[in-house]
């Protein structure tokens, strides 16, 4: 009797794992039938951008191509920029696209230049546009209305008084950042493996690596690193962490790569930066060359860099970001900056919600809380957020608040599923109360069923 009794109950601890995955099946949003995805590049990266075509729609997302050629002839506009634009808005509207995949470097597929001059207080070395494909996410206006060939500027510079920018997103982009077919077949055959390595080596990718390294006084990185792990939800599903500091005396060129190598699903850092190295107090602790030499494949890492120009992608040499993802090791993906990153908040003080270092915590909130589940749409909704968020809205005339907004890019494939990867998944809990009560009463069915066949 005991012996049936424990066979009995293992039975029902089997339906209901069975029901709380059919729950979660359930619980999945039906996916939508017009297309998905677009993804604009050249023919010269043509054969390449095909084959991920070809695997996007074999997983079911719904994929077009369209080269810089076609859309040239195609499509209106005073340059190749604003034409692509018009592109995207077509087929945003026409065919529902929501994602945006800019398949190539700027010499394959350009960004848009904005105008956005530094105040002579904030850079010893002022730069006036910033590069940015926020410009192919807001498709309101033609972020030029005064017609004057500076795009994006605040109300001050623009002739007609407005602001020409336009923070409200109506698609998600991502720039694979390839120069040739093989860089753009390495970054392909990566996001390829990252999809269908789900399930594999879980916990690695369920790490988070934290690069704690000064910034400037009075800005605890260390504390800021605790700041986002727990305001980011990382901690509510006890998601394993690493953190190497200067703060510690931990943080090193030699423990950056050993602990990157070592594989990580994500890494946050701080320190400054330019387009080929993130350092701090003198000391270079990762570049571009440790980014080549990278061996964490397969656990691909998604990066997110507060330092200043990692995310260059318009410089003639490759940027930190752009080499992390096309080599075969490293990321696949990269939120940087392209310009000056500024993590002030005004009236010029360090705090963690401000600038780029709000983006930080609050891009991986909305992954961990189930929001969204993709890089593209929480990044461009976090910095949608940031712009129209009522306590900043009057500090979005602010050339160093736009200098964030504007500067901060994803390089990578927006439209990737982090969730499995990252995140430990939960159960809602009516889903979960769905599948106990389910379970609860097959198992008394079962046991009145047992005890009738017994009296017999």
């Amino acid at each position: 009797m005991v012996h049936r009794t424990t066979k009995l109950m293992r039975c029902s601890f089997l339906l209901l794992v069975i029901m709380l995955y059919t729950c979660s099946l359930l619980s999945r949003p039906a996916r939508a039938s017009q297309v998905e995805i677009l993804i604009v590049t050249s023919s010269q990266l043509l054969r390449p951008v095909n084959e991920l075509a070809e695997f996007k729609n074999s997983t079911g997302v719904l994929t077009v191509v369209r080269t810089t050629d076609n859309i040239g002839v195609r499509y209106h506009g005073r340059d190749m920029p604003e034409k692509i634009r018009n592109c995207i808005r077509d087929l945003h509207e026409s065919l529902g696209v929501r994602w945006i995949i800019l398949a190539g470097d700027v010499e394959h597929v350009p960004t848009r230049l904005i105008y956005n001059p530094e105040e002579s207080w904030v850079s010893a070395y002022p730069e006036e546009y910033v590069a940015t494909d926020y410009y192919y996410a807001g498709l309101h206006g033609d972020w030029d209305a005064d017609r004057d060939g500076k795009f994006g500027e605040n109300q001050t510079n623009c002739a007609e008084g407005i602001d020409e920018a336009d923070f409200t997103i109506e698609v998600s982009v991502g720039r694979l950042p390839a120069s040739t077919p093989d860089e753009m077949k390495m970054i392909v055959d990566k996001i390829r493996a990252y999809v269908v390595s789900q399930g594999a080596d879980e916990q690695r990718f369920r790490r988070v690596l934290f690069f704690a390294a000064h910034v400037d006084k009075p800005f605890d990185s260390e504390k800021y690193c605790r700041y986002v792990y727990d305001q980011s939800g990382m901690g509510s599903v006890a998601t394993p962490r690493l953190t190497l500091s200067m703060k510690s005396g931990n943080l090193s060129m030699g423990s950056a790569k050993q602990y990157f190598n070592d594989g990580y699903g994500i890494v946050v850092s701080t320190g400054h930066g330019n387009p080929y190295a993130i350092y701090a107090d003198g000391k270079t602790y990762f570049d571009t060359a440790a980014a080549r030499a990278a061996s964490n494949a397969p656990i691909y890492s998604f990066w997110f860099m507060t330092g200043c120009n990692n995310g260059a992608f318009d410089e003639v040499q490759d940027c930190l970001a752009e080499v992390l993802l096309y080599s075969p090791g490293g990321c696949i993906g990269v939120i940087a900056h392209s310009r000056i990153s500024w993590g002030k908040r005004p009236f010029g003080m360090w705090y963690p919600e401000s600038g780029e270092f709000d983006y930080v915590w609050r891009f991986w909130k909305k992954v961990f809380s189930g929001e969204v589940s993709n890089p593209g749409e929480a990044l461009y909704r976090t910095k949608e957020d940031h712009a129209l968020r009522s306590q900043y809205t009057k500090y979005l005339q602010c050339e160093w608040v736009r200098r964030d907004l504007f500067g901060v890019n994803l390089i990578g494939d927006p439209s990737i599923d982090l969730v499995k990867h990252v995140v430990i998944l939960e159960f809602s809990d009516s889903s979960l109360f769905i599948a106990v009560f389910t379970t609860m009463l097959t198992t008394s069915l079962l046991l009145k069923r047992k005890k009738s066949t017994l009296m017999a």
